[in-house]
C-alpha cells in the first residue's frame, strides 16, 4: 500500500472515530466543535500529524542487508542481518527485538558514538556534563528473567565485526540499564570493543544476564558500578570466551572483572582493572568473577588490584557447588579482611571444587 493510500485510509478511519465521539456528546458540544474545527482545517491537522508520524517512523528505520552485503564490505554470511551504523540504528534494532523480533541478527558496519567526552584527560568521569543531554540506550532483550520468563530474551546474533562503541552511559542506580538485557540460549554477542563506558545501575555491566554465548567483547576503559557488577556480564548462565576488561568496577555486593556471578563457563578471559566492593555485607570480589556455583573458569588471568571485605580472590571471590578452576593466574594485589586468597577467596568445605595449574605471585596477597 502506498503512502498516499495509507494516508487516505488514515483520514477515513479518523473521521469515523471523531464522528462517533462527537455524536456521543450533547448537541451544544457538537456545535461548538464543528464551528471551531471544520473538516478542511481538520484535514490539514491530520495531514501534518500523519507526515510527522511518517518522519518519526522513518527516522528509526534500520537497513536490512538483502543481497548487498558486499557494499558493506561483508561476506555472504551476513545476508539478512540488520546493518547498524549509528546510535539511531542501535535504538531501532533494540525496538525491533523488544517488539517481538527476538531472533533478529545485527552487525556493526561502522564505529558507533553514543556520547562523547564522558571522561576527562585524567581518566575521571566528567561530572560537569548535563545528564539530561546524554544519550542512553534501550537494552536489547527484555529483563524478564527475574520473573522466570525467558520468552522475551534476545536470541539472535549481534556481531560488532571489530568496531568500537564509544560512550555507553547509564545513571540509574535502582534499575537495570545495560546495553543488552537478557540473552537467551541461542544468543551470540561478539567482536565488540567498548570505550569510555559509564554504567551506574543496580545490576551493572555491558550485559545484564546471559544464557547464551559472549565472545571477544572488550571493555577498554570506563567505570562500572552498582549493587551487583560484572564488567562484561553481571550474571552468566552460558559461556564467555576471549573477553577482556580494563574498566574500574565498584560494587556494593558482588563484583567481577568479567562476570559478577556465574554458573556457566568463562574461558580465556583477562582483567587488568581495579575491582572493588565497598560494603561489608555479602561482599564477594574477584578479578574474573565474584561468585560461581557449578561453573568453570579456565585459562584466565588478572593483573588488577582486587579489594573487598570478605570472600576476596585474585581470580574468584567465592565458590560453591561443583566447580572447576584451572590454568589461571593472578599477579595483582589482593586485599581484604577475611577469606582472602591469591586465586580464590573462599572455598566451603562441603563443596566440590576441582582446581589445577593455578598460580599467584608471592607477596601479592595482603590482608587489611
Amino acid at each position: 500500500m502506498s503512502v498516499s493510500d495509507q494516508r487516505n485510509n488514515f483520514f477515513s478511519t479518523l473521521r469515523r472515530i471523531l464522528w462517533r465521539h462527537f455524536m456521543s456528546h450533547q448537541d451544544g458540544y457538537k456545535t461548538i466543535l464543528f464551528r471551531e474545527i471544520n473538516m478542511n482545517n481538520l484535514k490539514k491537522i491530520i495531514t501534518a500529524t500523519f507526515t510527522l508520524t511518517c518522519v518519526f517512523v522513518q527516522s528509526f528505520a534500520i537497513n536490512q542487508i538483502d543481497g548487498n552485503y558486499a557494499s558493506y564490505g561483508l561476506s555472504a554470511e551476513y545476508d539478512g542481518y540488520y546493518a547498524i551504523s549509528n546510535y539511531d540504528d542501535l535504538e531501532a534494532f533494540s525496538s525491533l527485538v523488544n517488539g517481538g523480533e527476538y531472533a533478529a541478527n545485527a552487525v556493526l558496519v561502522a564505529d558507533i558514538i553514543i556520547n562523547e567526552n564522558l571522561f576527562l584527560d585524567n581518566g575521571e568521569f566528567n561530572e560537569l556534563l548535563d545528564a539530561q543531554q546524554l544519550n542512553t540506550v534501550t537494552p536489547i532483550g527484555r529483563n524478564t528473567q527475574l520473573h522466570g520468563d525467558l520468552s522475551l530474551s534476545f536470541n539472535g546474533v549481534f556481531d560488532g565485526a571489530g568496531h568500537t562503541i564509544q560512550g555507553l552511559y547509564a545513571n540509574a542506580p535502582n534499575k537495570t540499564a545495560n546495553m543488552f538485557g537478557l540473552l537467551g540460549a541461542d544468543a551470540i554477542v561478539k567482536n565488540i570493543i567498548f570505550t569510555d563506558v559509564y554504567l551506574y545501575c543496580s545490576y551493572s555491566g555491558i550485559i545484564y544476564d546471559s544464557y547464551g554465548k559472549i565472545e571477544s567483547v572488550v571493555l577498554q576503559n570506563g567505570v562500572v558500578k552498582g549493587i551487583y557488577c560484572g564488567a562484561i556480564c553481571e550474571s552468566n548462565h552460558g559461556s564467555i570466551y576471549r573477553s577482556v576488561n580494563n574498566a574500574t568496577v565498584i560494587s556494593n555486593s558482588i563484583a567481577g572483572g568479567i562476570c559478577g556471578s556465574s554458573e556457566g563457563t568463562i574461558k580465556q578471559c583477562a582483567n587488568y582493572a581495579s575491582i572493588q566492593t565497598t560494603s561489608r555485607s555479602g561482599s564477594q570480589t574477584g578479578g574474573i568473577a565474584g561468585y560461581i556455583w557449578d561453573g568453570t573458569i579456565q585459562d584466565c588471568f588478572n593483573t588488577g588490584f582486587i579489594q573487598g571485605f570478605y570472600s576476596v580472590g585474585g581470580i574468584l571471590g567465592r565458590q560453591s557447588g561443583s566447580s572447576t578452576i584451572s590454568s589461571c593466574y593472578n599477579i595483582g594485589d589482593v586485599k581484604g579482611y577475611s577469606e582472602v586468597g591469591g586465586v580464590i577467596g573462599v572455598i566451603y568445605e562441603d563443596e566440590n571444587l576441582v582446581t589445577s595449574k593455578c598460580y599467584y605471585v608471592n607477596n601479592c596477597l595482603a590482608k587489611g
